[in-house]
């Protein structure tokens, strides 16, 4: 669906930067754990509002802009209907800061900062992760960050954060925890499998940071990109991609199965708490965090049951970790707020698909990618929503070339 554009001007140092921080204000690790509620909003308003100016664009895509305001003001009848103004409010300015945000920055371009954004992330933190590994000694040197009322051994390497206490290391990234790490990785390979002229070096890159996040979500993800970019239709630049990434399938087979029963206990071994008793199994919390939130939205099916009640539902029954986001949104908004947003995630994904084979594979890992990550008050999403709802003549006109 999706053909390149040559840029005919360098990337804008601004720009980089502008989507750095929408990537890190609200899922950073730093971010979220320093930063107060009020500096984020901040930052991101300036964020949005630099983008306005730098980068105005005078046609408006009709769908956004509709499902744009009819969300906004359901949302706000859902905040005066609420006891919880705060919750609400978060999820009402974020929305309009998205849809500011991809109205002026294009899609086209938010992916090219985006991609090269991740890539640094990744080879810094690949680099970080190999010293914590080989010289632990030297991770007690950086400085700590206080989290959840205690350092617990995060330590801050400035685009990444070491856990010293985790018996297996983990690559966090820059981010809140090794999953978030790898939705982000694995948005960054849908791209470069996909959108970008497949570069054998970034997918490697991409691919080893993912394993190291030792995210069942993120390498189960990773594989699933793999599979669909098996089914896209045929050209040359296909083709060695094809090769190479059937090249890491098999590899990473024969490696995982015969030499390192380690990483597959690490990464899998959560999958046998199913029917645990144990109380902070992993696998539980992602299961009642469809069962509980599930059960509740069936309750309420056409208006939802409201923040406040969610995050009583969260604290009662899914220890606060409701983190399966499309559930989310129609336990908290019903089907009238729900729907819309999940569609348009939905659709971001399916898009990048060629045929049938892999906009189904495509669609079950859009489902897939955010069941076990709560995503409903953070901005970037409401990015990917907005990207997914525009129509396929403003993608393609003369808007986006240059």
């Amino acid at each position: 669906m999706f053909e390149n554009v040559k840029q005919s001007k360098k990337p804008s140092i601004l720009l980089y930067l502008l989507v750095f921080a929408v990537i890190v204000v609200d899922s950073g690790f730093y971010a979220i754990n320093i930063l107060s509620g009020t500096t984020r909003f901040a930052i991101s308003l300036i964020v949005v509002l630099t983008t306005f100016f730098i980068s105005y664009k005078k046609k408006i895509d009709i769908r956004r802009f509709l499902c744009c305001c009819f969300l906004g003001v359901y949302f706000i009848i859902h905040m005066i209907a609420s006891n919880n103004i705060a919750q609400n409010f978060t999820v009402v300015f974020f929305l309009f800061l998205a849809y500011i945000f991809s109205l002026n920055i294009e899609q086209k371009q938010f992916i090219k900062y985006f991609s090269d954004i991740m890539l640094f992330l990744a080879v810094f933190s690949l680099a970080t992760h190999i010293i914590s590994i080989a010289f632990p000694a030297a991770v007690e040197l950086l400085p700590t960050v206080v989290r959840d009322g205690g350092s617990s051994g995060y330590h801050n390497a400035i685009f990444s954060v070491i856990n010293s206490s985790y018996s297996v290391r983990r690559n966090f990234g820059i981010f809140w925890e090794p999953g978030a790490f790898s939705i982000y990785l694995n948005l960054a390979l849908l791209f470069e499998l996909f959108f970008n002229k497949p570069n054998i070096k970034k997918i490697v890159i991409f691919s080893i940071a993912i394993i190291t996040t030792l995210s069942t979500l993120g390498v189960v993800s990773m594989a699933l990109l793999y599979i669909a970019s098996l089914f896209k239709s045929s050209s040359k630049a296909n083709k060695k991609t094809k090769i190479i990434v059937t090249l890491l399938l098999v590899c990473g087979i024969i490696y995982f199965l015969f030499f390192d029963a380690s990483f597959i206990e690490e990464v899998f071994g959560k999958l046998e708490s199913i029917g645990s008793n144990t109380k902070f199994e992993t696998t539980a919390v992602r299961l009642d965090a469809i069962k509980y939130p599930g059960r509740e939205f069936l309750s309420s099916p056409i208006w939802g049951i409201g923040f406040e009640k969610f995050l009583k539902v969260q604290t009662d029954y899914c220890r606060d970790m409701a983190t399966f986001t499309f559930i989310n949104w129609l336990c908290i908004y019903g089907v009238i707020g729900g729907i819309i947003p999940i569609l348009g995630t939905i659709r971001f994904f399916v898009k990048f698909g060629d045929n049938i084979i892999t906009k189904i594979i495509l669609f079950g890992l859009s489902l897939f990618i955010f069941s076990t990550e709560n995503f409903v008050q953070i901005m970037f999403i409401y990015i990917l929503v907005f990207y997914g709802l525009q129509r396929k003549e403003y993608e393609e006109s003369s808007i986006y070339s240059n």
